[in-house]
């Protein structure tokens, strides 16, 4: 796979998100992602706000046979492994128990789906979210 297949996330995103059992949007966040090395890997820097709790990270995805692969670097120690893949419109991205399953729309400009808890981590289940990314530039 080359990188390209997720050049739809290149460029600047606003996140708003709505957690289970909430009537508003209680989610918000921004990401910027761009390309590195010469266009072989993308890097994704940004943060996201639950609540009163805010989460900065770094990330880093390169191709893989099976896909891509990617390093999140939160602070809080060791990176953690998530994987990517997109088919059409549909784009996965998936790690430490949670799946995101998303849309983007004809014109690339907006993403739409959800993350929730993989079948084999009920534990992760409070942690599902409805989430909306839309391209501000």
């Amino acid at each position: 796979m080359r990188i390209e297949a997720l050049d739809v996330l290149v460029g600047q995103w606003r996140l708003t998100g709505r957690t289970d059992g909430s009537e508003n949007d209680d989610i918000i966040g921004h990401t910027t992602t761009t390309t590195l090395l010469g266009g072989r890997m993308l890097q994704l820097i940004g943060g996201i706000q639950v609540g009163e709790h805010l989460i900065e990270s770094a990330e880093l995805i390169w191709p893989a046979r099976d896909g891509f692969r990617s390093h999140v670097y939160d602070g809080s120690g060791e990176p953690l492994e998530y994987t990517w893949a997109i088919d059409g419109d549909q784009l996965t991205h998936a790690g430490q128990g949670m799946t995101y399953r998303g849309t983007v729309s004809a014109d690339g400009n907006t993403i739409i789906g959800r993350w929730h808890a993989d079948p084999d981590r009920p534990d992760m289940a409070h942690a599902a979210y409805d989430a909306l990314m839309r391209r501000i530039r």
